[in-house]
This record gives C-alpha cells, structure tokens and sequence, in this order.
C-alpha cells in the first residue's frame, strides 16, 4: 500500500462518479430545453386568443 496508485485510484473513482452525474443531469437540462419552444409557443397562443376574446369583447 506504500505505492502512490493507491492514493490515485479513490481520486479515480470519485472523478469517474461526479463525471457520471454531471453528464447525466445535463442530459436533463438539454431533454428540458429542447421542449421549451413548443411550450413559449402554446403559451404565445393561449395569450393571442385571450387578447383577441377581450377585444371582442370591448
């Protein structure tokens, strides 16, 4: 256990684990993004057709 690996190879698999969990919480973010268009898009509608029903109304 004097060998200098073994002070490295902790360091290994911590780095190995963080890597894994970042890689995989950006795919969270990036699946999140992709769906944001099509949400500001059925947000955009749904406040065209309130104004337009409010200026029916008016």
């Amino acid at each position: 256990m004097d060998h200098p690996i073994w002070t490295l190879i902790p360091w290994v698999i911590v780095s190995v684990g963080v890597a894994l969990k970042v890689w995989r919480f950006s795919a969270l973010v990036r699946r999140h993004l992709m769906g944001t268009p099509a949400e500001l898009e059925n947000a955009r509608a749904l406040l065209e057709r309130s104004w337009q029903r409010d200026q029916q109304e008016v």
